[in-house]
């Protein structure tokens, strides 16, 4: 009995000092636990208090112990207590809490009942996680989330300036180009027009000068559509057969003006050539080329400013290329320039030049399928070759000529023009009146319309402008269409076929013709409206009108 008294004392002291050993590994636990741990009784004295939450309010634990909550855990809310002391846990987020004098924290409180064997709750526990540092990195991160907000606004505001600057300069750039090349062709036109007005007595020359004249305006023309079609860089889906060698000989007569004329004024002197040995036809835009040409002899004059030689020379390279040569005896230009001379705005010539002949030159060569190689050494001139490819011509294809019959028309046929300027009202007039039209002209939709209710069959088509005040030429042809649904209507505008691109109607004109058009187009326009309105065409009108 002895013995067994021994072992079970033995046995108790083993499990008492186990228990010690536990009790003292839980209470460092919580001692040291970054978490404040209070044990409060259901009347709210603080029976135990660890280190972390005693430091949290900055107070004695001794001090504390025995004390009811309100006096020390002073911003702890009242009715998280009761839920808890009622069995309800409950919890705050976020919570900020104060110290005697010490500083002001955030933390997440949770209150937990606790209850014994019966159920019954004997104390609550009070758990307090410190959260200042996230918040406090919650809040920087807001504040530097603003600030780069803020940041980025402003540098999405000052790139959407920038685009805005680099487009206008773009602009200003294109529109310097553009000037350029209509400054090519003026100087072409201006020059012949006074050397035609100085030749009224030799017909013979005169005639040469005014079709120099008109090609001149022609390409003047072909520049806006360019600009209309800016940045369809495709390959050239029309054109015609060509002659190089008199694409060479067109130049030379466009740019003597400035080579010949300009330059005895300036007391200088060119030597201008041409060696134009036989080759194919290739099937090109005559205008294109033209201006590829232009630039390159405007280069060379302006490389040699106080005269010299220019060679303008043709070549069969092979049964697939033919070649035109430039050759000048300018100042030249060293390795770093030649590498740069096709970049668009990339000039020499200061405030004088805007960088985009041989960029534009470049861009309608490889259009055509080809390719413009240079050479050059400073003080030893500067050679161009531009290569093109020689391709089959399309069934059908003719080459235009001068004096081609027009088509004319088989009656007196009454037509309608409307346009609100005059001088072009007046032109397009004249040009159907001397080929056996009776035109009349008028200068705004409602007078057109007005017109046409007092004669109802006096006119067999109506040729109208566009860009009209009051009523646009879009909406005069479908009044027209809508009260004279048998009328044949031909829009004639600067915009061309690309405005029915850009504007929705539902009713469209027999033909668009863009500004400026020849006498060839504007007849043939009429006479393929004509022919395909027979129900028009016979109610021709068989009066006589004075030849006038």
């Amino acid at each position: 009995a002895f013995s067994a008294h021994t072992a079970a004392g033995l046995q108790r002291a083993d499990l008492y000092q186990e228990l010690g050993g536990q009790r003292r590994q839980l209470q460092s636990i919580i001692e040291n636990a970054p978490v404040g741990i209070v044990y409060l009784a259901v009347d709210g004295t603080i029976l135990a208090i660890n280190i972390a939450a005693a430091a949290k309010y900055g107070k004695d634990r001794s001090a504390m112990l025995g004390r009811h909550y309100a006096g020390q855990l002073h911003d702890l809310p009242e009715p998280l207590f009761e839920d808890a002391r009622g069995g309800s846990p409950s919890h705050a987020s976020h919570h900020v809490h104060t110290s005697d004098g010490g500083p002001t924290g955030v933390c997440d409180l949770s209150l937990v009942p606790i209850r014994n064997d019966a159920s019954e709750v004997v104390a609550v526990l009070l758990l307090s996680f410190d959260v200042t540092e996230l918040v406090n990195a919650q809040h920087d991160a807001e504040t530097a989330r603003g600030e780069a907000e803020g940041a980025l606004a402003q540098v999405r505001a000052t790139q959407t300036q920038m685009i805005q600057v680099e487009k206008m300069r773009a602009i200003g750039e294109l529109a310097s180009g553009v000037a350029h090349d209509f400054n090519n062709a003026l100087q072409a036109i201006l020059g012949y027009a006074e050397l035609a007005t100085d030749t009224l007595d030799d017909p013979a020359t005169l005639k040469g000068y005014l079709a120099i004249i008109t090609k001149a305006a022609q390409d003047a023309s072909t520049t806006v559509h360019r600009l209309q079609s800016f940045a369809k860089q495709r390959g050239v889906s029309h054109g015609e057969p060509t002659d190089i060698a008199g694409i060479v000989r067109d130049v030379v007569d466009l740019t003597r003006p400035r080579w010949r004329d300009a330059a005895h004024r300036e007391g200088n002197s060119y030597d201008v050539t041409m060696d134009l040995q036989p080759a194919p036809l290739i099937y090109a835009e005559p205008s294109g080329l033209r201006e590829v040409l232009i630039n390159l002899v405007h280069n060379a004059l302006n490389a040699m400013p106080k005269g010299g030689t220019l060679n303008i020379a043709t070549r069969h390279l092979s049964l697939k290329e033919v070649a035109i040569e430039v050759r000048d005896s300018g100042h030249g230009m060293p390795p770093e320039v030649i590498n740069r001379i096709f970049d668009p705005f990339f000039t020499t010539r200061g405030v004088e030049g805007t960088g985009l002949g041989l960029a534009v030159s470049w861009t309608i060569i490889q259009r055509h399928g080809g390719s413009i190689e240079v050479s050059s050494e400073p003080g030893m001139g500067t050679h161009f070759l531009v290569r093109l490819p020689i391709r089959e011509l399309e069934r059908g294809a003719h080459v235009s000529v001068s004096g081609v019959s027009l088509p004319a028309p088989a009656a007196l046929v009454e037509v309608l023009v409307v346009d609100d300027e005059p001088f072009v009202a007046s032109v397009v007039s004249t040009i159907l009146s001397r080929h056996g039209y009776h035109a009349t002209a008028v200068h705004n939709a409602h007078d057109a319309i007005g017109l046409i209710e007092e004669q109802p069959e006096g006119f067999q088509i109506v040729i109208t402008d566009h860009g009209m005040p009051g009523m646009n030429g879009l909406q005069l042809v479908a009044e027209l269409k809508r009260r004279w649904p048998s009328l044949p209507v031909v829009l004639l505008t600067g915009w061309g076929e690309s405005l029915l691109q850009t504007h929705v109607t539902e009713t469209l004109p027999d033909e668009v013709l863009g500004k400026p058009i020849n006498q060839a187009d504007l007849l043939q326009s009429v006479d393929r409206v004509l022919q395909r309105r027979p129900e028009a065409s016979a109610q021709i009108s068989r009066r006589s009108y004075p030849t006038d």
